[in-house]
């Protein structure tokens, strides 16, 4: 493999393998940011517990996700 073939390689991995996992993760680390900076208020006004609190947002997460992967998965039997 040449030298320059190589840098070429090198860069295509970094654009299409690092990048998404960094602007991936820059996304989770934005969305616990949010969640924890909502639970300030959502504890005091819906009297919960940190645990309570934990428990909800785990059981929306779970639901959202399976209700979402379940609606991409029928999107791209129909279309394939």
């Amino acid at each position: 493999m040449t030298q320059g073939r190589r840098l070429s390689l090198e860069r295509k991995r970094r654009l299409h393998v690092l990048l998404p996992l960094f602007i991936g993760s820059l996304l989770a680390y934005l969305d616990r940011v949010n969640i924890a900076y909502a639970a300030l208020t959502v504890n005091v006004d819906l009297h919960l517990t940190p645990e309570g609190f934990g428990m909800g947002a785990g059981v929306f997460c779970g639901i959202f996700t399976s209700r979402n992967s379940r609606r991409f998965d029928r999107g791209a039997l129909e279309s394939g």
